[in-house]
């Protein structure tokens, strides 16, 4: 009772992502004598206030932006301060010094001092703002935090933060997170016409935010203005120039590795046998390419602001097979009254995806597809109770509904898989998998603000309740399909809730962060009361729960130098494949006797204690750095542990594993010049664990690999990680151009047969990338035309992402492997990452 009294209590006092900013400071005259009563507005917008008796204001709730305040005082000369830069969960802080004047003059403009740091670093965040984001080579948000410091990208092109699990990272979209638990994606495009602002919070992060032990992705969408405005933009079909390996030239939307014979002269491995020729087949040149339209506004006398976007992608692969194709619509209605403030949002979107796998190059029509459609609805209400009290309530649904099948085949219409003469390439039949996963959420949100003085509280917290159905037919893929096919049909419905208390004090010498956070879940199923028995009885699980400590600090020595320093306790609910995979297995006349893998309700959360301690320093008007050092100690990650219980050999998921990540990281800021802005980052890290994903334990064991309990270097470890991003704007051009470099990927060296090398104890060759986005504007009137090009990979560098663990090579297996007997085989293009491709565009614009 006690328990569920808290979880009640927590409840009203729901999480909640800031989405606004605060502007923070003192008016004084030029003695230094503080101005009581002084009226500080926020130019084109309804905020304002007046200064206390000691001279100090604030501004709550300001959406992201760059804006004018104007300061005004009787007998002293008003004051407007341009280009003052609000972002989304920071205060802005803006000391004023008036001048007296008895005779009314106009105001005085001035622009904001350069050099300054932000005094409120207490938790290390990078922001990137919608214009930077269209002038660069980036699409949407994964791509926004691909080339952050401290982000690597794993061999299958998956996202890490500071050294996490993939699944370790939290996104969130005005507010809500966003991220389905089942599949892990996001339940957004992310595209970058929606995004009016977004920050990665890396490391360590307030109470406000949780289900995550890695880092934030908060992301806020743009609002309609107050005059129309709009953009439409499309782009060509990706086109491919580069060398065959025999050293000509080529240009054509179908890459190297999408023609017959790519490596060499009667190379692939099923040819026609009258003929003679290769029996690949190249896929259909079709008419992909990508557009964007947004749309931007106010209704006349309704007090109503409209914005309205659009985006489709048609994305082949380079690979011999797959493509991805996507199209979305987001809507967002604002009202803002005098003290009350309405969002209604919505999106719907559908995509539809092949990956690539070699060994289905010759049919891949037999391997399957995935077609997804996802909605999310939300409401949010603001109330502004006095000037330094509001509260937010928001409501949400989110759905989204995901099949992997063959040809829209059903199960039960498949064909066993064929391989050819020599066991390598399939040439018949259906890749066996069905899944079909219905997934909708609905959670209710509510969060209040109040600042006294220099103090800022927050309380909030989160209610939501999932509904997950599940319908599977697979067979497992091990080295080639093993056991009997497996098949579930099961529904689900657990609950989540979460609340924090947090407190801000923001002093001239000392900025305080602390906050307390609790999380609470019920997965709302049964388990075996002993895992390594199928035959003790089920149980229900108990729900779990953490409280966990957050405290940040800043301590701005000058506004050009800040120290600052963060520590924290991070929880994490795992994933619900995890936890219900294949539940008919609890019934042990159900369970296979061998290679049955089992979800686990009863998992306890994954947990991480995470620190970092660093300084920010602006070197002079132009240039600032950041420097950092961080650590995370992870436990109770999730694995699959074999048990042998006669007659079966399962496996079930456990809390075993564990892990380590240190870090060093360097970031430097400058502008050379009032057309030039450019960054640099340098991250050193070491990423060890046990194992490097949940399923791995499963694989091990399968392989007949020695499980030892130790830390190894991780299979997304990067030593070293440069990010190098400018922008150049001159004269109606824009130049936008990211350059990446990172050391490899470790992987297992095979020695010798009966000689174990250490894990992943080889490296893999350092990979590199240069973006470029080129953009001439022409305007005419309250028009704008600019046409647009894109280059991604300019060098055309061969980037390894799997090698052979005999050569390290990606290509030359050497001694001949088991079950591979043709070049063809082990020339899988897969093992390299993209090569240069080229796009053209047009964008116009139609302003106010």
């Amino acid at each position: 009772m006690l328990k569920k009294a808290l979880l009640l209590t927590l409840i009203p006092g729901v999480i909640f992502a800031d989405i606004y900013g605060k502007l923070i400071g003192k008016v004084t005259d030029e003695s230094g004598k503080p101005l009581p009563g002084a009226n500080v507005f926020v130019v084109g917008t309804k905020l304002g206030t007046a200064t206390d008796s000691d001279g100090n204001y604030f501004i709550l709730n300001i959406p992201p932006g760059t804006y004018t305040i104007k300061v005004t005082y009787l007998g002293y000369e008003s004051k407007e301060i341009e280009g003052i830069v609000i972002e989304a969960d920071r205060s802005t802080f803006l000391n004023v010094i008036l001048k007296e004047s008895p005779i009314k003059v106009k105001p005085i403009v001035v622009h904001p001092k350069e050099g300054v740091v932000r005094r409120d670093i207490t938790w290390r965040a990078e922001i990137v703002k919608n214009t930077t984001i269209t002038s660069m080579p980036l699409e949407n948000a994964q791509q926004v935090l691909k080339v952050q410091g401290g982000v690597t990208e794993g061999p299958g092109g998956e996202l890490h933060v500071r050294g996490g699990r993939s699944d370790e990272t939290a996104y969130y979209i005005d507010g809500l997170p966003i991220v389905n638990p089942v599949t892990g994606k996001t339940i957004s495009l992310l595209d970058r016409s929606f995004i009016q602002e977004m920050s990665l919070i890396a490391g360590t992060f307030q109470a406000e935010y949780g289900n995550a032990l890695a880092g934030v992705v908060n992301v806020v969408t743009r609002e309609g203005t107050e005059q129309w405005q709009g953009v439409a933009e499309i782009w060509s079909t990706p086109l491919y120039v580069s060398k065959t390996y025999d050293g000509k030239w080529f240009i054509d939307n179908l890459s190297l590795y999408q023609r017959k014979d790519w490596f060499g002269e009667n190379t692939d491995s099923h040819r026609d046998t009258t003929t003679g020729i290769s029996l690949y087949k190249p896929p259909h040149p079709k008419l992909p390419g990508s557009g964007r339209v947004w749309l931007s506004g106010s209704i006349p006398h309704s007090g109503l602001k409209v914005f309205v976007s659009s985006k489709f992608e048609d994305v082949p692969s380079h690979l011999p097979f797959g493509y991805r194709s996507e199209k979305g619509l987001l809507g967002k209605v604002t009202y803002e009254g005098h003290s009350l403030k309405f969002i209604l949002t919505g999106e719907v979107a559908k995509e539809r995806s092949q990956q690539y796998s070699h060994a289905w190059k010759y049919h891949p029509s037999g391997y399957p597809v995935t077609r997804s459609s996802f909605a999310r609805l939300q409401v949010s209400m603001r109330h502004m109770l006095t000037q330094s009290l509001f509260y937010r309530f928001i409501i949400g649904y989110q759905r989204d509904d995901d099949t992997t099948q063959v040809d829209e085949k059903a199960p039960e219409e498949y064909s066993p898989p064929v391989r050819d003469d020599f066991l390598e390439f399939y040439v018949d039949g259906d890749y066996p998998l069905y899944r079909a996963i219905n997934w909708a959420s609905r959670v209710a949100k509510f969060d209040m603000v109040y600042q006294h003085g220099r103090s800022e509280f927050k309380i909030g917290g989160m209610y939501r309740a999932h509904a997950l159905k599940r319908r599977e037919y697979e067979q497992l893929y091990v080295l080639g399909f093993i056991g009997e096919p497996q098949r579930e049909n099961f529904e689900r419905n657990p609950i989540e809730a979460n609340a924090y208390i947090q407190n801000k004090l923001e002093l001239d010498n000392l900025v305080l962060n602390m906050g307390l956070r609790f999380d609470y879940f019920d997965p709302r199923a049964k388990m075996w009361e002993n895992i390594k028995d199928p035959y003790s009885p089920l149980r229900r699980v108990k729900p779990k729960y953490q409280v966990s400590p957050r405290i940040g600090i800043s301590l701005p020595v000058s506004e050009r130098l800040v120290f600052f320093f963060s520590y924290g306790h991070f929880f994490q609910i795992p994933s619900f494949e995890a936890l219900y995979r294949h539940p008919s297995y609890l019934n042990p006349d159900s369970l296979p006797v061998q290679l049955g893998i089992v979800g686990n309700p009863g998992l306890s959360p994954k947990r991480t204690v995470g620190y970092e301690a660093g300084l920010s320093m602006a070197l002079n008007p132009k240039a600032s750095i950041l420097m950092s050092i961080y650590g995370r100690d992870i436990r109770g990650l999730l694995t699959t542990r074999e048990v042998h219980k006669f007659p079966f050999v399962y496996y079930v998921y456990d809390n075993q594993d564990f892990g380590m990540v240190r870090g060093i990281e360097f970031g430097i800021k400058f502008r050379p010049s009032s057309s030039t802005t450019a960054r640099l980052t340098y991250t050193f890290q070491v990423a060890r664990g046990n194992r490097s994903s949940p399923i791995q334990g499963f694989y091990n064991a399968y392989t007949g690999q020695v499980e030892v309990m130790k830390e190894f270097y991780l299979d997304f470890d990067r030593r070293h990680m440069i990010n190098f991003s400018m922008l150049h704007s001159w004269k109606g051009f824009s130049v936008g151009m990211i350059l990446s470099a990172a050391s490899g990927l470790p992987y297992t060296p095979f020695i010798a047969p009966g000689i174990v090398a250490e894990e992943n104890s080889a490296r893999m060759p350092w990979t590199s990338t240069i973006d470029l986005n080129v953009s001439r504007k022409y305007t005419v009137g309250k028009t704008s035309i600019e046409f647009l090009l894109d280059i991604r990979n300019l060098l055309d560098t061969k980037n390894v992402r799997y090698v052979y663990p005999e050569t390290g090579d990606p290509f030359n297996p050497g001694r001949i492997a088991v079950g591979m007997r043709t070049e063809d085989y082990g020339h899988d293009p897969s093992n390299l990452g993209p090569p240069r491709t080229i796009r053209v565009g047009i964008r116009t614009r139609w302003l106010p």
